[in-house]
């Protein structure tokens, strides 16, 4: 039997809505080249009752404990059998149904690489695409790429490894320098790839930007330039994040988004 393009990996614990979002527009895909693998941190609410009633879709599945969502994710990387790794988190949706239908052709011609493209964040309500930066050489400061819309070969996940969980917010950013300090080519696919609400592990989190700046120092990828960006990108993220616990400051960046996206 031939092995699916794509292995598809949503790590879930105690959320089973957002879970079967994330079920039914994996199932609901034209291409079916793919196998899907669920991976459940030992959920006690009704998960893995959602797991159950679509166990005919899910290739592979497991629910038990783990070490935080990276643990969970490696579990789901070692189980799978894709030439293509894509990490779909619960909530989160394929743009169309048509998604990797429209991928399959740099799913064939590509190998041993990189590909990503474009995500839409769902924020107050509002829908905004966020255009992925395209030159991941340049000097990063923080994951330069949405993780719903990038595509790691299987083969370098065989080379590299899984993400370092001691990383317990930014260990896809690690995992990125690694592959960019081997040289791996990577390429930039002009496609809207998928769909998530703002809700994740570091994008609310102060914890973020201290454990970017620690991954930087530890790669030494870029470091002078990378680390000049962090100290002003970073930075001023960090306090924004800081400054968002109290609710004028919060109000005021909700306005700022509403108008600027209206």
């Amino acid at each position: 039997m031939d092995k699916p393009l794509v292995s598809i990996i949503t790590a879930i614990y105690n959320s089973p809505e957002a879970l079967e979002k994330t079920i039914q527009s994996v199932i609901g895909q034209v291409n079916g080249n793919f196998e899907f693998i669920v991976v459940d941190g030992g959920s006690k609410d009704g998960t893995v009752d959602v797991i159950r009633k679509y166990e005919n879709y899910i290739s592979k599945w497991i629910s038990e404990t783990d070490n935080g969502i990276y643990d969970a994710l490696n579990k789901g990387i070692r189980l799978a059998t894709g030439k293509w790794i894509h990490i779909l988190n619960a909530g989160d949706t394929y743009f169309s149904s048509c998604t990797l239908q429209k991928l399959e052709p740099f799913f064939i011609s590509n190998d041993n690489s990189i590909l990503f493209g474009d995500v839409i964040k769902v924020y107050h309500k509002k829908e905004i695409l966020l255009r992925s930066n395209q030159n991941l050489d340049k000097g990063q400061y923080q994951m330069p790429v949405c993780h719903q819309g990038l595509f790691i070969a299987g083969s370098i996940h065989q080379e590299i490894g899984v993400y370092d969980t001691k990383w317990r917010v930014a260990a896809d950013f690690d995992f990125l320098l690694k592959c960019l300090k081997k040289q791996y080519q990577y390429f930039y696919i002009n496609q809207t790839i998928a769909t998530f609400d703002f809700h994740g592990l570091s994008s609310n989190s102060t914890a973020g930007p201290r454990e970017n700046f620690k991954i930087l120092l530890n790669n030494k990828y870029h470091l002078v330039s990378s680390v000049i960006r962090w100290l002003i990108f970073g930075s001023i993220s960090w306090a924004v994040l800081f400054l968002k616990r109290y609710r004028f400051v919060r109000s005021l960046i909700y306005l700022k988004n509403k108008w600027r996206y209206l």
